[in-house]
Parts: C-alpha cells; sequence; structure tokens
C-alpha cells in the first residue's frame, strides 16, 4: 500500500494536511506514522486532517481496504475532519470520484492555451530524452524546438513541438497533456 501526506497553508493561515492512503491492503505501520504526524501537525496549528482515498488502481483497489483503513484510523484514535465519509465543498475525497474536477481544469487551461496535446508514445519519448543526454543537453523529451509559449485566449492552440506533431494524431491514443513554458525567458 502507498500513501502520501502534505500539508498547505490555506487563505487565513489554516494549515490542512492530508493522508492518502491506497486501499491495496491493510494499513501498515508508516501509514499510521504519517497519519499521526498529520494530525497532530493540523490540531498543534488549528487545522484540519483530510483523508483522502487514492483508488486510482483499480485492480487491487477494493472497498473493503478503504473500510479498513478508516476502522483502524480511527482505533488509533485519529480523526479527520472531511473524507469519504465526512464530505464538504472540496470533494470528493475518493481520488477516482475527482475527474469531472480535473477535466474542468483541464478545459479551462486548454481554452487559455497553457497546455498542449502530445500523442508521442512512451518509446518515441524514451528515445528522444536519450539522444539529449547523449548531447550533453537536458532531458526535455522535446526535440532541438523548445516547448511552444502559452498562447493568447481565442489564438490558434499550441501544437506539441515533438515528432508527433508532424505526423497524424493518433486516432486510437489519448494524448498527454503538457505545460507550455517559454524556456527562452530562463
Amino acid at each position: 500500500m502507498s500513501t502520501s501526506a502534505s500539508a498547505s497553508p490555506q487563505p487565513g493561515g489554516l494549515v490542512v494536511t492530508r493522508f492518502a492512503p491506497s486501499p491495496t491492503g491493510d494499513l501498515h505501520l508508516g501509514n499510521a506514522r504519517t497519519a499521526l504526524f498529520n494530525l497532530l501537525l493540523a490540531r498543534r496549528t488549528g487545522g484540519r486532517l483530510l483523508l483522502r482515498i487514492e483508488d486510482t488502481d483499480s485492480e487491487r483497489s477494493l472497498e473493503a481496504h478503504t473500510q479498513g483503513l478508516m476502522a483502524d484510523l480511527r482505533w488509533l484514535g485519529i480523526a479527520w475532519d472531511a473524507g469519504p465519509d465526512r464530505e464538504d465543498e472540496r470533494g470528493p475525497y475518493r481520488q477516482s470520484q475527482r475527474a469531472p474536477l480535473y477535466a474542468q481544469d483541464l478545459a479551462a487551461l486548454e481554452r487559455a492555451g497553457a497546455v498542449y496535446p502530445c500523442f508521442c508514445t512512451a518509446l518515441e519519448l524514451e528515445l528522444s530524452r536519450r539522444a539529449q543526454l547523449t548531447a550533453g543537453r537536458p532531458a526535455t523529451g522535446a526535440p532541438a524546438a523548445s516547448s511552444p509559449r502559452p498562447s493568447a485566449p481565442g489564438a490558434s492552440p499550441p501544437v506539441c513541438p515533438r515528432r508527433c506533431a508532424f505526423a497524424c494524431h493518433r486516432a486510437s491514443a489519448s494524448p498527454s497533456w503538457t505545460w507550455c513554458t517559454d524556456r527562452r525567458a530562463s
């Protein structure tokens, strides 16, 4: 089972910590330690602890594991302020249910010209990275061309500078979305 944790200040200085276990097995000591430290930080600062279930591994994630994780945390005295059983305005707290939120954000970034689709295969990107490293350049995945600059709203969308920009977009492939950057500014 993997887990992630983070703390971030929110408006007004409120610290929000997050415990995000993957429901692919039982809670183990490392997970419990992470949850406890996040709880202690949240309570010490008057903040909040969020429980978000990282259930995107659909083959191994089980509802029984989610229920077991929550029961084990309660048994340890670790109480979260929001989570899959206590939704609030920032939910949902199951990662698999957040796709519509991410789709809205991606659409806004796309409209703003801040991202572009890349249809390169993993192999093409790896070969490009190796060639860059061999040539002594940073491994960006993009050939000699730099990433496109963000475009003005309403302008033509940025195009991937990699080889996939010159090939027919693979109809059966889903793109990876890549940030537009202006590397000339650095």
